[in-house]
């Protein structure tokens, strides 16, 4: 009993090491500060400490398998996928903006760390950083469906002329694309509208509104998917307004060219919009 007791306290104390390293790196990478190193590092030794750590791998996903801390610090197993993906409730778009990292919490700085390696952001995450901000996330409006961006290229919603503003959702569509921008992998469901400029012109394509309520793409193709003019994961500078969420500034249009505008997901995300 006590040489089982043993083993498994070595296995979280090499857990807790591997992830002090993981922090290392960040901190050499410029993604968090010295000083939120050491407090994660604690965190972990701490969490060590208080419970065993149960680790899940499976052959059939990847051959290894991630812990991911729920929301009151117990953890929790989650093997690892292929594809990253990112779980649990949404970050309201109030809440992140692009600060100084000085200025972030620890959670919205690791959010951005594992965003720019293209990883999976678990749920407890987001629930953390909408605890600190006293936020809870609102939920997709009732949106009226003559008004919804179409489902692929061939059922493309029309924009008549400029300027031009829609609301929508993209849950309960499919996931037809996924241009690189810069993470690919993503089986978020998309919509799209289509545009034929008479003359030359110059856009500026947005999602950055209240409505727009979850980790977005924005991408536009010209006649057809092979052909990416445009693309963005995350832009949004006001600090009303989510980093996470999309925005395209001088997009250069040609005349008598078909261009469509697709409305996706990072990781798998959905919600709602406004374009």
């Amino acid at each position: 009993m006590k040489k089982s007791l043993v083993l498994g306290l070595c296995t979280v104390l090499v857990a807790g090491f591997a992830q002090a390293d993981q922090y290392d790196d960040m901190v050499t990478k410029g993604l968090i500060t010295p000083e939120i190193a050491v407090a994660k590092r604690l965190a972990v030794q701490e969490a060590a400490v208080k419970a065993p750590e149960v680790i899940v791998t499976s052959k059939a996903l990847t051959g290894t398998a991630t812990p991911v801390k729920s929301a009151d610090q117990r953890v929790r197993p989650e093997t690892t996928r292929s594809t990253p993906r990112v779980v649990g409730p949404l970050i309201a778009p109030e809440l992140i903006s692009n600060r100084a990292p000085g200025n972030l919490s620890a959670a919205e700085l690791e959010i951005q760390a594992l965003k720019s390696i293209g990883a999976e952001v678990p749920a407890y995450l987001y629930e953390t950083v909408n605890a600190e901000h006293g936020i809870v996330p609102q939920r997709d409006p009732e949106v009226d469906p003559s008004r919804q961006g179409g489902d692929d290229i061939a059922a493309a919603v029309v924009i008549p002329s400029l300027p031009y503003s829609n609301s929508g959702t993209t849950v309960g569509y499919t996931n037809d694309y996924d241009s690189e921008c810069p993470y690919t992998g993503s089986t978020s469901p998309d919509v799209v509208y289509s545009f034929t400029p008479g003359a030359n012109v110059t856009v500026d394509l947005t999602l950055c509104a209240g409505a727009t309520n979850y980790d977005s793409k924005l991408y536009v193709f010209a006649d057809s998917p092979a052909t990416v003019v445009a693309c963005n994961d995350d832009a949004c500078s006001s600090p009303a307004f989510s980093s996470y969420v999309s925005q395209l500034v001088g997009v250069n249009l040609t005349a008598g060219t078909t261009y469509y505008i697709v409305v996706d997901g990072y990781g798998g995300q959905s919600g709602s919009y406004f374009l």
